[in-house]
């Protein structure tokens, strides 16, 4: 049975191209379009704005509230050279060994698309289109969207938004309040999400996160500067366990 083949318009594909279509395509030269448009079209636009490349499939900054924004291409895994866009703002405050995408969406989300959008790559004239469209897409959306987390207030906000409850359950959503509330050094809200965070943990037992909220627990013990200190080795061990460059910290 052959993929599914659906077009938003001739540029635009949605989930997969069909096995027939998909021997028509020249795979080097579709291969090298996407590495070259990448580059020459996305890359550079993003570089304009503080972007640098990731690995290899990553653009990344870091905001003036230690947010790393990111814009992650990722390409359909059946080979049929469709790609889409993954958005996200990871708190780097919270250690993490990889990349996470809880707070962020697919690019369909922020062009309000009704569908789940992926852009076709099969010959050079069509990944410029396909990538010039979506570069226009992410400087005219997504990085007014970054832009708006310019505060803690404005971050603490979004993270305790029951629409990412889809993500992660309120117990979650309340670690990451208390991280928040760290950063702001506000030992008010850390104390109320932390209560609201022990009440979750009785309705949702989870001993694989008890590592967490016990570290919450010490914190909030702290004086004020030696929270501060926690707070900037946790972006220190993040930035290091991730490679970012230090090039990326805004100053």
């Amino acid at each position: 049975m052959g993929f599914i083949n659906l077009k938003r318009n001739k540029n635009t594909c949605v989930y997969f191209r069909s096995e027939e279509d998909m021997e028509k395509i020249d795979v080097h030269e579709a291969d090298s379009a996407y590495k070259e448009m990448s580059q020459t079209i996305l890359a550079e636009e993003l570089k304009k704005v503080g972007f640098i490349k990731y690995k290899s499939t990553s653009f990344v900054r870091v905001s003036s509230i230690n947010n790393l924004e990111i814009i992650n291409l990722q390409k359909e895994s059946h080979g049929s050279r469709t790609f889409t866009v993954n958005i996200a703002i990871m708190p780097l405050y919270v250690y993490s060994e990889y990349l996470i995408f809880t707070f962020g969406s697919r690019l369909s989300y922020f062009i309000e698309s009704k569908i789940d959008c992926w852009w076709d790559f099969q010959n050079r004239d069509i990944a410029e289109k396909s990538f010039s469209e979506v570069t226009g897409f992410i400087m005219e959306k997504v990085i007014p969207w970054f832009d708006s987390f310019d505060s803690f207030d404005k971050m603490l906000a979004f993270v305790l938004k029951e629409s990412y409850c889809n993500y992660h359950s309120s117990r979650r959503r309340y670690e990451y309040a208390c991280f928040v509330a760290m950063a702001m050094g506000d030992f008010e809200k850390l104390t109320k999400y932390y209560n609201k965070l022990k009440k979750e943990c009785v309705k949702e037992p989870n001993s694989s996160d008890d590592e967490i909220v016990n570290t919450i627990s010490e914190v909030i013990l702290m004086d004020e500067n030696s929270m501060a200190s926690y707070i900037e080795e946790q972006i220190s061990n993040t930035a290091q366990a991730l490679k970012l460059p230090k090039k990326i910290f805004v100053i």
